[in-house]
């Protein structure tokens, strides 16, 4: 299941603790099982507040009205319901939806041990009982699972017997941002967007701070002599994009250390080149696949020219690769069983 799903959890957490804080009642929708094809998958989520307002969404958007209604009615029943959506008819989509509906009311150690798996980027497990009939059932509900322990979102206690949706969620996908131009603006406004952690990382010499950088989760200065300051694990990809080439070189040895899978690099082919020839020369015991993982220039080939479009370039590639696509055109893609019916 692609990580944004953990990105959209986040957000229904967050959105939760606000609307108690209100002393607002919520739900949470999770689809559990699609028939056929769909906008988005199972696994994705919605909470809806008694006062009507969403966060995240289960579909397209031809579902949420439905959704909300039928919440409403779970708030005033107290019991979960199953929702059916048959798109095939409504709105002429190949698929059917199984929309689970419960209060969502995670008591304290619940909600911090969510929290502290965000934090620490830690995979977590989500189960949610289910009946693939429309209407009220007891014992459907949704449970977390951390370090062995089960806990429930709700109030009531599961049937362990009922069909089960499991679903893993490892950690949001981190993205390093070396530089401090314009184009590295964008990159961090739009990556964040996208729900991804951004950490921009500058020389200490530069002028830009905090503020300049929109979406970024952290902003770190660092003259490149060391690498324990650098945030890194199996879900951290980088870009290295200082538009100047000894500090590009600085950023490259740092990174040299971090085995990332995915290294981007700013600039044209011969200036690349260069770059490999001196790391070499710096390091004669460099790791071959380390210089298999630097993509330069780092970007799909869209024509950008603005440091927006730029963005969007280095940002496509990067969601690309981390999806294992080739980051072609839809249309010339050639399905192959439902691999299209797998996109969110």
């Amino acid at each position: 299941m692609p990580t944004c799903v953990t990105h959209e959890l986040i957000a229904i957490l967050q959105a939760q603790l606000t609307a108690r804080e209100q002393g607002l009642r919520t739900v949470l929708a999770t689809v559990v099982r699609v028939d056929g094809s769909s906008y988005r998958k199972a696994g994705v989520r919605m909470l809806i507040r008694e006062d009507g307002l969403t966060t995240g969404a289960v579909s397209g958007g031809c579902v949420e009205d439905e959704v909300v209604r039928q919440a409403m009615m779970v708030l005033e029943q107290g019991s979960p319901r199953m929702m059916r959506y048959d798109g095939r008819y409504r709105q002429g989509c190949d698929g059917i939806l199984y929309v689970l509906l419960e209060v969502f009311d995670p008591d304290r150690p619940c909600s911090e041990a969510l929290e502290q798996s965000f934090e620490a980027r830690s995979s977590i497990t989500l189960r949610s009982w289910y009946r693939p009939q429309e209407g009220e059932h007891p014992g459907m509900g949704t449970c977390l699972m951390l370090e062995g322990r089960q806990l429930g979102v709700g109030h009531g206690t599961v049937d362990e017997g009922l069909p089960l949706f499991e679903q893993l969620l490892g950690p949001v996908l981190r993205l390093l941002i070396f530089g401090g131009e314009h184009d590295a603006a964008a990159l961090s406004a739009l990556a964040a967007q996208l729900g991804w952690h951004v950490c921009v990382v500058l020389s200490p010499r530069d002028r830009r701070t905090a503020k300049d950088f929109p979406g970024a989760a952290e902003v770190l200065w660092s003259d490149g002599t060391g690498t324990e300051a650098l945030p890194a694990d199996d879900r951290t990809m980088a870009v290295v994009m200082t538009h100047n080439y000894a500090r590009d070189l600085t950023c490259l040895l740092q990174l040299a250390e971090k085995g990332l899978a995915y290294v981007g690099l700013l600039g044209p082919v011969a200036r690349r080149e260069r770059l490999f020839a001196d790391l070499m020369d710096r390091r004669m015991d460099l790791d071959p696949d380390f210089l298999e993982s630097i993509h330069g220039p780092a970007g799909l080939d869209l024509g950008a020219v603005t440091p927006q479009e730029i963005a969007l370039s280095i940002v496509s590639e990067l969601l690309a690769y981390d999806r294992k696509r080739s980051g072609g055109a839809m249309r010339q893609v050639r399905p192959v069983g439902r691999a299209l019916d797998q996109q969110t």
